[in-house]
């Protein structure tokens, strides 16, 4: 009996500690989180107007000074990322160790990243001390940017982007914007931890709502997790993607996609009663549920953490279908050579006879040599509608002529 009794004070004392480890461990990491919310800023005036440029990836970049020097780095700005400094570009900037972080990647990977912290930043007449940042690994083999500015800093402000002029309105307070009375507005909902903004949405006018994240970090139009399509037993147009997926912040290793992108017939935002139509998302199961930068580039768009608001200018017509060339390219460092990654099902690349694996030598007469020359052919792929392309297929070299067109027919 003595042992016995010995024994359920040892199991006793046991669950006191391991409670004790866990309590200190969520406080140790939510105030990781809390460190990335925060940061003092300096802001003179009632608004600032920044400019801004799209990446050959389609993200927002703006300038952020660093540094007695002053120097400028383009960073991408993220509404539903921490503030992140690309573990490639550590050494860069004068960093002080500041603690660990839980994080997830774009697809729902976990990983653990530091948390650094830099003394001050600039960006325009905004300036910003002991700003908090992710150190974390990208995927990226022509990185265009050093990290994110993310909601340790636009949570701080209201922030309207004009994608027409290339500007970002910056103040203080949201009465300091100019909105119109014919603008669209939608109420938020804020996580009380890492501050992410969600607005529901439906995807049929029948299925339920879907929390998704406003995010202007993913390119894309709108990224569902599978199996709420499954659940809402839609019948939807689909093309599948084929080849290796893409990589997200905290992911090294190659995956093989089994990715789909689905054509909504209708995108309804709940609660209201705006909603859009033939409207394109990239689907896969335990995908993010993101709402991207492909949505709000067709508006002037307006986001205020202090007032839980989303604001959209809409113009007269809105087409949400992109013309593309549905193929995706990557560079093999050691054999340095470029090759076909990714293909979608019926795009115009798989209908002229391009295929995955294949070796890409060439685009618009761009001899592919380097990982510098691979970026210049990657961004003509990007920012041309017709491109020629030379390639190796089973040792024959062949060229091809490649019209970027819509990917569902009825456009």
């Amino acid at each position: 009996m003595k042992f016995i009794i010995k024994i359920l004070k040892w199991g006793f004392f046991a669950t006191i500690l391991v409670l004790i480890v866990l309590i200190g461990s969520i406080f140790y990491f939510t105030s990781g989180l809390s460190e990335l919310s925060d940061a003092k800023l300096e802001f003179h005036g009632t608004h600032d107007t920044i400019p801004f440029r799209l990446s050959n990836s389609g993200h927002i970049l703006i300038d952020v000074g660093s540094g007695k020097e002053k120097k400028t780095y383009p960073f991408i700005l993220d509404s539903g990322a921490s503030n992140v400094v690309f573990e490639r570009f550590e050494d860069d900037f004068d960093l002080n160790d500041n603690g660990y972080t839980p994080s997830f990647g774009s697809s729902g990977n976990f990983f653990w990243s530091e948390i650094k912290e830099v003394d001050q930043l600039e960006i325009g007449n905004l300036k910003l001390t002991d700003l908090n940042f992710q150190v974390t690994s990208i995927n990226n083999q022509c990185p265009d940017a050093y990290g994110i500015i993310g909601i340790g800093v636009m949570r701080h402000m209201v922030w309207q982007i004009d994608f027409e002029k290339q500007v970002l309105i910056v103040t203080k307070e949201l009465s300091d914007q100019k909105i119109s009375s014919s603008d669209l507005q939608f109420d938020l909902e804020q996580n009380s931890y890492g501050h992410q903004l969600h607005i529901p949405v439906r995807i049929s006018h029948k299925s339920k709502d879907i929390e998704v994240s406003v995010d202007l970090g993913n390119s894309g139009h709108l990224s569902l997790n599978e199996n709420l399509i499954i659940r809402d037993s839609l019948i939807l147009r689909s093309k599948t993607i084929f080849g290796e997926g893409s990589h997200g912040l905290g992911e090294q290793s190659k995956t093989v996609a089994q990715e789909k992108i689905y054509l909504l017939d209708t995108l309804k935002f709940s609660n209201t009663s705006f909603e859009v139509n033939n409207f394109p998302t990239s689907s896969r199961k335990g995908d993010l549920n993101l709402l991207g930068l492909g949505f709000f580039k067709k508006f002037k768009t307006t986001i205020s953490w202090k007032d839980d608001k989303l604001i959209l200018s809409p113009k007269d017509s809105i087409d949400f279908m992109d013309k593309m060339f549905g193929v995706h390219v990557k560079f093999d460092s050691q054999h340095e050579s470029a090759y076909i990654s990714t293909l979608i099902e019926d795009s115009p690349a798989q209908k002229i006879g391009i295929e995955l694996g294949q070796k890409l030598v060439a685009v618009n007469g761009l001899i592919i040599k380097s990982n510098i020359d691979f970026c210049r052919a990657q961004s003509l792929l990007y920012n041309n509608n017709i491109v020629e392309l030379r390639i190796i297929d089973k040792d024959t070299s062949k060229q091809y002529k490649l019209k970027s067109a819509y990917l569902f027919k009825g456009k």
